[in-house]
C-alpha cells in the first residue's frame, strides 16, 4: 500500500481518510485544526510551512517572468537592485509585479495564474499562494515575544489596532517589545506571517510611526489612509524607504551639527604661592585629586584634579559627571573640558573659587563637530517632509565618575547596578523632549502622556536589546509601573533566543563551555542584508582619515552602549570575540576599558549602518600572544629603543597608537586603586595592536585585496 494511501483520523471530517485525501483537501475542502500533525500550515509542522513557500516563490518568480513580454529586461532590472544590495526593494518590486500590478485584463499576475487553475500545482501550494495573494502593508508593532517562534503584535495604520498572533522563527529570534517597522505580512489559517524582511522604524523623535509613515506618503503624493494608503504603499515601499533613510541621515547631520564636541583649554598664571592654590583648590567639595598622563608630567604639571558637576551632588547621584580637569605647573595652571558649555561652567567656578590668586592668561576651543561636518553625506532634501525635521535631540557628551557602590561586586552585578543608577536617575532628569519636564512630571501631564510614551518605549525596546546581545535579564517594568504607564507591561522576552557569549550570571563564574558553542576557527558573517563598508586606501589611515571616520560614526550614538547594541545587531561579534580570544591574558575588573577602544577601532573600519568582516577567535588569540611576546622582549634593557618601533609597525600605526594613547588616558584618569596592573596594561596594549591589526588585513582579504 502506497504512504497517500494509509488511513489517518481526520479531526476536520470527524472520520478517517487517506493520505491522497487529506492532501487535495487540507486548508481548502477541509477546515484544519491548528494542532493537527498532517497540516503543514500548522505551526508544529513549521520547517515544512517554510519549505513549501521556498517552492512556491520559485514557482511565482518563474511564472512572473514567462508572462512577461521582455523577461530578459526585468531580469536585468532584478540583478541591477539586487547589486545595489537592496533586497527590501527588489523583494518589494517582485510582491508589487506579482500580486498587485494589473494588466489590460484587470487582472495581477497571480490572479490570472489563479485563473488558469494554477496548472501543476498540488493542493498545498494552491493554499498558500491564495493565502500570499492576501499580502498587505503593515506597520506593526511587536507588544510580546511569546516564544522562540509567536509574537503578539498590532497593526498601527489600522483604525483600531488589536493584537493579533504571527508566528516567524527568523524575526522571534532577533524581536524585541515594541520593535516598530513596515512589513508585508500574509493571513494562514491559525496565524499570519511575515513575507521577506522589515524595514525597522526607530529613534523617530518625538514623531508616532504611524505620523511619520503617513506623512512621508503625503509629501511623496499618496493618499492619507485606508486600502488605497496600503496599496500605494505596495507600489512605493521603496520609495518610501528611500524617503525614511533621508529623514533619519539628514536628521543625523542636524544632531551632529548641534552637538557640543568642543574641547576647551584655559590657561591660567598664578598670583599667588603654588603651595597657598593647591590648598585652596583642596577644600572644593566637588574636587578631588586625579593622575596625571606622561605627557601632562613632560609638559611641566606637577598635580592634576578632577572638577566634579555640583548639581549631581545636589541630586544625590552615585556617579557624579565630570566637568573638567585642572592641571596645575608652578606659574601656570590649565583647565581642560570636553564641551563648550562645560569649559563656560568649570571657569566660573574655577575662577569664583580661586579669585585673586589667578589671573587669565589665555584659551583655545577646539570644535571637533564642526570641523568633521563637511564628512557626513548630505540626504535628498526633495524626498524629505521638512515637518519631520523638527524636534531634533539634543545630544551631549558625558563623563561619569564610577560609583563607589560598585567596588567588591562581580562584573556582571556592577554593569547591572550602573543600568538601574541611570534608570533611576531618567526618572528625576529634567529632558528637552518632555518640555523640560522630568518623566514622573509628564506622565500626570495629558499633553505631554503621549512623548513620554514614545520615549519609554523605545527604553523598553533598547534594554530589550542589550539582553538579547549580552544575555543579560534586566527589565525595566518597575519603572513603568512607577510612572503609571501600565498600558505598555507586557512580559519580557524569553530569556535563552539567541545565547550570546558575553552572558556572565551575577556572582558566579562563566561557564567553562561557553568558548565550545562557536567554531573558534570561522568567523561569524554579518548581516548580509547590509551595504559593504568603504574600502581602506592602499596605505596606513593619516590622522585625518582616522577623524573623519570615527567623529561622524560616533556621533550617532549617544551612549557606548547604543553603538554596542547597533553593532551587535548588524552581526558584529568584535566584542564577544576578544572577550573569548583574551581569556585567562585580561582580568574581568579590566576588560571594560577595552569595550569603548573596541568599538571605536570597529567603527573606524565599519560605519554604522554597514558591514564588515569578523574576527576568528583562533587567529585573533595567537596574534595577541605573539605580540604580548614582542612586547615583553622589547622591554628587555639592551633593547629599549625596540619598543617604541614596534609601536610604530604593522598595518596601522597612526591609527594602533592613537588608541593606545586613549587608553593610557584613560588608565590615568581612575581612581589609582582601580588602575590596572603594568602587566595587564601591557596585555592592553597587544590586544589593541592585534584587534587593529586582524582588522585590517579581514578587511582587505573581505575586498579581494
Amino acid at each position: 500500500m502506497s504512504k497517500s494511501n494509509k488511513r489517518r483520523a481526520c479531526p476536520a471530517v470527524q472520520r478517517e481518510i487517506s493520505g491522497a485525501e487529506c492532501g487535495e483537501n487540507r486548508n481548502s475542502l477541509y477546515a484544519c485544526p491548528a494542532d493537527c500533525l498532517f497540516n503543514p500550515l500548522a505551526r508544529a509542522n513549521y520547517d515544512a510551512l517554510l519549505e513549501l513557500e521556498t517552492n512556491v516563490d520559485k514557482l511565482s518568480t518563474g511564472r512572473l517572468l514567462n508572462e512577461a513580454k521582455d523577461p530578459v529586461a526585468i531580469v536585468r532590472e532584478f540583478e541591477r537592485i539586487n547589486e545595489s544590495d537592496s533586497p527590501e526593494d527588489l523583494h518589494a518590486l517582485i510582491t508589487w509585479r506579482l500580486f498587485f500590478a494589473r494588466a489590460a485584463d484587470g487582472l495581477s499576475c497571480a490572479q490570472r495564474w489563479e485563473r488558469d487553475g494554477f496548472p501543476g500545482l498540488k493542493n498545498d501550494m494552491r493554499v498558500l499562494l491564495r493565502a500570499k495573494m492576501k499580502v498587505q502593508v503593515t506597520l506593526i508593532e511587536v507588544r510580546q515575544v511569546l516564544d522562540g517562534e509567536r509574537l503578539e503584535m498590532v497593526d498601527l495604520l489600522a483604525a483600531d489596532p488589536q493584537p493579533f498572533l504571527v508566528v516567524d522563527r527568523s524575526f522571534a529570534s532577533r524581536a524585541t517589545r515594541f520593535t516598530t517597522g513596515l512589513a508585508w505580512l500574509y493571513p494562514l489559517p491559525h496565524f499570519q506571517k511575515i513575507f521577506g524582511s522589515l524595514y525597522p522604524l526607530h529613534d523617530l523623535g518625538n514623531f508616532e510611526p504611524r505620523d511619520w509613515v503617513t506623512e512621508i506618503v503625503r509629501h511623496l503624493g499618496g493618499p492619507p489612509d485606508g486600502a488605497a494608503l496600503r496599496h500605494w504603499l505596495a507600489e512605493n515601499f521603496a520609495r518610501v524607504q528611500a524617503a525614511s533613510n533621508a529623514i533619519l541621515q539628514e536628521r543625523q547631520r542636524r544632531t551632529f551639527a548641534q552637538l557640543d564636541a568642543s574641547f576647551g583649554k584655559t590657561v591660567y598664571e598664578l598670583r599667588a604661592p603654588y603651595a597657598e592654590c593647591c590648598q585652596i583648590l583642596k577644600t572644593v567639595a566637588n574636587v578631588q585629586s586625579d593622575a596625571l598622563s606622561g605627557p601632562e608630567r613632560r609638559e611641566g604639571f606637577a598635580e592634576a584634579f578632577l572638577w566634579l558637576n555640583p548639581a549631581d551632588a545636589a541630586t544625590q547621584r552615585n556617579s557624579p559627571s565630570v566637568l573638567g580637569r585642572v592641571l596645575c605647573g608652578q606659574t601656570h595652571w590649565r583647565v581642560e573640558a570636553s564641551s563648550g558649555q562645560r569649559t563656560a561652567q568649570i571657569r566660573r567656578q574655577f575662577e569664583d573659587q580661586m579669585g585673586e590668586r589667578v589671573r587669565f592668561a589665555g584659551e583655545r576651543v577646539d570644535d571637533l563637530a564642526q570641523q568633521r561636518m563637511a564628512a557626513h553625506p548630505r540626504a535628498d532634501l526633495s524626498l524629505i517632509p521638512p515637518t519631520l525635521l523638527g524636534n531634533i535631540p539634543e545630544v551631549r557628551i558625558q563623563t561619569w565618575l564610577p560609583s563607589a557602590s560598585k567596588e567588591g561586586l562581580s562584573s556582571a552585578a556592577a554593569v547591572a547596578e550602573t543600568f538601574r543608577e541611570f534608570d533611576q536617575s531618567f526618572l528625576t532628569q529634567a529632558i528637552p523632549a518632555l518640555d523640560g519636564l522630568t518623566p514622573h512630571e509628564a506622565a500626570q501631564n495629558p499633553r505631554l502622556r503621549p512623548r513620554l510614551i514614545g520615549l519609554m518605549k523605545g527604553r523598553v525596546r533598547a534594554t530589550d536589546e542589550r539582553n538579547l546581545q549580552t544575555g543579560r535579564n534586566d527589565d525595566v517594568n518597575w519603572m513603568l509601573q512607577e510612572l503609571g504607564l501600565d498600558e505598555l507591561i507586557f512580559p519580557a522576552p524569553p530569556a535563552g533566543r539567541r545565547p550570546s557569549e558575553m552572558a556572565i550570571a551575577d556572582d558566579e563564574p562563566e561557564p567553562e563551555s561557553d568558548l565550545e558553542t562557536v567554531d573558534e576557527n570561522v568567523a561569524t558573517p554579518m548581516d548580509p542584508r547590509l551595504p559593504l563598508a568603504p574600502r581602506l586606501p592602499p596605505r596606513p589611515l593619516t590622522g585625518k582619515e582616522i577623524d573623519e571616520r570615527i567623529f561622524p560614526a560616533m556621533a550617532q550614538y549617544k551612549r557606548a552602549t547604543d553603538a554596542m547594541m547597533a553593532m551587535e545587531s548588524a552581526g558584529c561579534t568584535l566584542i564577544a570575540d576578544v572577550d573569548a580570544a583574551t581569556e585567562d591574558l585580561v582580568n574581568t575588573n579590566v576588560f571594560p576599558i577595552l569595550v569603548p577602544l573596541l568599538i571605536q577601532m570597529w567603527l573606524v573600519f565599519v560605519p554604522p549602518g554597514t558591514r564588515g568582516p569578523n574576527l576568528a577567535r583562533t587567529v585573533l588569540r595567537q596574534t595577541i600572544q605573539r605580540e604580548l611576546q614582542q612586547i615583553v622582549a622589547s622591554l628587555e634593557p639592551r633593547k629599549s629603543s625596540d619598543l617604541k618601533n614596534l609601536l610604530w609597525s604593522g598595518p596601522q600605526p597612526e591609527f594602533t597608537n592613537w588608541m593606545i594613547s586613549m587608553q593610557d588616558r584613560g588608565i590615568d584618569s581612575m581612581p589609582k586603586k582601580q588602575r590596572p596592573s603594568d602587566d595587564q596594561a601591557l596585555v592592553l596594549v597587544a590586544v589593541i595592536r592585534s584587534v587593529i591589526a586582524e582588522l585590517d588585513r579581514a578587511h582587505r582579504r573581505f575586498w579581494g585585496e
